[in-house]
C-alpha cells in the first residue's frame, strides 16, 4: 500500500514538474494566417502541417469568381493574410506597398535567373513563383518525320511550314482551342512577346498603356503582323472554332487531325492525353520563334505566387517572420511546390537545376525548353479588361481567315472607355468593412430579399478543426467602398441556385441550433448558420435556440415554415441528421444567386451591417 502511495507521489511531482514546460511549448507555438484561392486546400494545408508542426496556421480562403481581384483588396486594405498567395502578381506599386522584401534570403536565390529577372521591382523581390503553367507548342514528331517536316527555329520558318502542311491537305497546320476566347487573344500577345523581347523597343510602353496614356499599338504590332501572316497561309481550321481544350487535344493526339498545337494552358490535361493515346504516335515541343534561331521564348505564368505581408517586418514581429520564413523557404522547393501544385508529374518548377525522375517524358521535353529559351511572364494579363470583347473578334477573324489589322484600334478604344468608366456604374456601396460574420449574414438578408420563404439560411464558407465548409453562400468578406460590374470581389457561391424546403418549426430550431453538418474523414463538424426573416435567441451556453419568431410571433412545432438556401446538398444531409423520417420536397427557384446579389446592391446601398 506504501508503495503504491510512494508511486503516485513521485507521478504526480513528474506531472508538476513537467506539465509547465508542455503548456509553455503550446503557448510557444506561432500562429500564421494564409489564404489559398484554389479549390483544392487540403493538400497544400496537410503538408504545412506536417512540416512545420510548431506552426499553428489559420486559414482565409476564397472561393468567389475573382480571387485576384479579392486578393488585391485584401492588401490595399492591409487585411491580407500572414503569408500571401496569389494566382495573378500583385502590380508594382501594391506589392511595394504591402508585402515584404525578400531579396535578402537565400531562398530567393534558387529560382532560375530568367525568373527571378522577370520577378524583381526595381532590384527588389516581393513575392516569388510557385509551379509554372508553360505557353508553347506541341508537334506531332511522328506525323513530322513521316512528312519530312523539318522542326522550324523561326518564325518565318513556322509561316512556310504551315503553308505546306495546308497544301498537302487533310490536316490543320496549327491548332487552337477556338471555343475560348482568351486562348486566341493570348495567342496574339505571346507572338507579340516574341518580337518585343528580342528588339530594342522597351517594355515602358505597357506601363503608359495601362495607365490611359499610350497606345497598345506600341508592343503589339508585330504581333498583329505575325499572326496576320499565319492567318494567311492557313495555318488554322473553321473547325477548330467551337472546340474546347479536351476536342482540341483529343483531334490533335489521337485523331492526327492536326501537326502543331497551341498550348496555353492545360499542361496537365495534355500530358494525361499523350499518356493514354490510342496511337504509337511520338510528341515534343518548341518554344514561340522570332526573326533569328536565338530568338525563342517560352512565356511562363506560376500557377500561384507567394509572398509575405509588410507587417511581419515590424518590430515584435520576429516570430512570425521567422517562421513565415521557413514556410516560404519550403515554398521555393520542389518539396513545397508538388504540395501546391498536387501534380509533379506535368509540372515545371522555376527552380534553378530541378530534375525529378517522376516527369512525365513529354514534360522532359520543356524543361529543355526552359534552360533554352528566354522566359518571361505572359503579356495577356496586362489586358485583362479588354479580353471578354477583343478576345471574341480575334477568334471570328482568325477563324475565318480576316486580317486582325483593325484590332488595334479597337483595343485602344475599349480600353480607354473601361479607365473612364471604371468608377461609373457602381451596383452598390458599402458604408465600413464587413467582418466575415456579418458578410454571411449579408448573403442571408440577400436572400430574404426575394421573400421566396419564411425564413432563408446562408452558412459561412470556412475552416473548422481541421474540416472545410465549402459551400458555403459567402467566402472572406466586404469592403467598404463602391462596388462595379468589373469588380465584384465578394466571394459568392458561383452559380448557385436558390432552393426552396418546406419544414416543420421544431425541426428549424433544431436546425438552426445545430448548424450545418460536414463529415470530413470521419470528422463530424457542425458550421453556424445565419438567419435572416426572422428573429432568433440562442442560449449562451448551449447555443440551442430559445425563441424563434416571426413578425413577432412565436414559430410553432408543428407548423410548417418554408425556408430559403443556396443550392448546398450539405443542408440536405443536416436535415435527415434532426429529422431522418421526415420526407422533403425541393424547389428550384430557378434564380442565379450572384444575379439576385447583384439587385440587392442596387436597391440597399449604402449597406451597412446588419449584426
Amino acid at each position: 500500500m506504501r508503495s503504491k502511495q510512494v508511486f503516485s507521489f513521485l507521478l504526480s511531482s513528474l506531472l508538476v514538474f513537467f506539465l509547465p514546460s508542455c503548456q509553455q511549448a503550446e503557448e510557444e507555438k506561432v500562429t500564421l494566417t494564409l489564404n489559398y484561392p484554389l479549390s483544392d486546400q487540403c493538400a497544400l494545408l496537410d503538408a504545412l502541417t506536417k512540416k512545420f508542426p510548431d506552426i499553428d496556421f489559420q486559414t482565409d480562403f476564397y472561393k468567389g469568381r475573382n480571387p485576384s481581384g479579392y486578393i488585391l483588396q485584401q492588401l490595399v486594405k492591409d487585411d491580407a493574410s500572414d503569408l500571401v498567395i496569389s494566382p495573378s502578381l500583385p502590380s508594382a506599386e501594391v506589392q511595394k506597398d504591402a508585402l515584404l522584401d525578400l531579396s535578402a534570403y537565400s531562398f530567393a536565390n534558387s529560382y532560375q535567373s530568367d525568373i527571378w529577372a522577370s520577378y524583381q521591382n526595381e532590384g527588389k523581390i516581393y513575392v516569388l513563383p510557385g509551379p509554372l503553367g508553360v505557353k508553347f507548342f506541341a508537334y506531332n514528331k511522328t506525323l513530322f518525320t513521316e512528312n519530312n517536316w523539318a522542326v522550324p527555329t523561326t518564325f518565318d520558318e513556322l509561316v512556310t511550314l504551315c503553308q505546306t502542311i495546308y497544301q498537302k491537305g487533310g490536316i490543320t497546320p496549327l491548332s487552337l482551342s477556338g471555343a475560348n476566347n482568351q486562348t486566341c487573344f493570348s495567342l496574339l500577345t505571346s507572338l507579340a512577346h516574341t518580337f518585343d523581347a528580342f528588339n530594342s523597343l522597351p517594355a515602358t510602353w505597357l506601363t503608359s498603356y495601362s495607365q490611359g496614356t499610350g497606345s497598345c499599338k506600341e508592343g503589339l504590332s508585330d504581333g498583329v503582323s505575325a499572326l496576320n501572316q499565319l492567318i494567311k497561309a492557313h495555318a488554322f481550321s473553321f473547325d477548330d472554332m467551337n472546340l474546347w481544350n479536351g476536342s482540341t487535344y483529343d483531334n490533335f493526339i489521337n485523331k492526327r487531325k492536326s501537326a502543331i498545337l497551341y498550348v496555353s494552358n492545360g499542361q496537365a490535361l495534355l500530358d494525361s492525353l499523350i499518356t493514354k493515346k490510342s496511337n504509337t504516335d511520338e510528341f515534343a515541343s518548341f518554344p514561340f520563334l522570332g526573326k533569328e534561331n536565338t530568338h525563342q521564348l517560352l512565356e511562363t505564368s506560376a500557377l500561384m505566387n507567394f509572398g509575405l505581408a509588410k507587417r511581419l517586418g515590424e518590430k515584435g514581429q520576429e516570430k512570425k517572420l521567422e517562421a513565415g520564413l521557413k514556410v516560404l523557404s519550403f515554398l521555393s522547393s520542389v518539396e513545397g511546390m508538388v504540395a501546391m501544385s498536387g501534380n509533379s508529374k506535368s509540372t515545371v518548377y522555376p527552380l534553378n537545376g530541378v530534375t525529378t525522375p517522376e516527369i512525365s517524358p513529354f514534360f522532359q521535353n520543356v524543361f529543355f525548353l526552359s534552360s533554352q529559351a528566354l522566359i518571361a511572364n505572359p503579356l495577356n494579363e496586362y489586358f485583362n479588361d479588354v479580353i471578354p470583347t477583343i478576345g471574341k473578334n480575334l477568334r471570328d477573324d482568325i477563324f475565318s481567315n480576316i486580317s486582325p489589322s483593325h484590332l488595334l484600334d479597337d483595343l485602344d478604344y475599349l480600353h480607354a472607355y473601361n479607365l473612364q468608366e471604371v468608377n461609373k456604374g457602381a451596383y452598390g456601396e458599402f458604408s465600413q468593412d464587413f467582418s466575415k460574420e456579418q458578410t454571411a449574414q449579408l448573403m442571408a438578408d440577400v436572400l430574404d430579399s426575394k421573400k421566396l420563404a419564411d425564413v432563408s439560411l446562408a452558412a459561412l464558407g470556412e475552416r473548422k478543426d481541421g474540416v472545410f465548409d465549402e459551400n458555403g453562400a459567402s467566402w472572406g468578406k466586404v469592403y467598404q467602398g463602391k462596388l462595379s460590374e468589373n469588380f465584384i470581389n465578394i466571394p459568392v457561391l458561383k452559380d448557385g441556385n436558390i432552393i426552396t424546403i418546406s419544414l416543420p418549426g421544431k425541426y428549424l430550431k433544431k436546425l438552426i441550433s445545430l448548424g450545418l453538418k460536414i463529415t470530413n474523414r470521419s470528422q463530424k463538424v457542425y458550421f453556424p448558420l445565419y438567419v435572416s426573416g426572422m428573429k432568433v435567441i440562442k442560449d449562451s451556453n448551449s447555443k440551442e435556440v430559445t425563441s424563434l419568431t416571426k413578425d413577432g410571433t412565436e414559430v410553432e412545432d408543428e407548423k410548417n415554415y418554408t425556408l430559403a438556401y443556396v443550392t448546398n446538398d450539405l443542408f440536405l444531409s443536416s436535415l435527415k441528421e434532426i429529422a431522418p423520417d421526415f420526407t422533403y420536397q425541393e424547389t428550384n427557384s430557378r434564380l442565379d444567386f450572384y444575379k439576385v446579389y447583384q439587385g440587392y446592391l442596387v436597391n440597399n446601398s449604402p449597406l451597412s451591417p446588419s449584426i
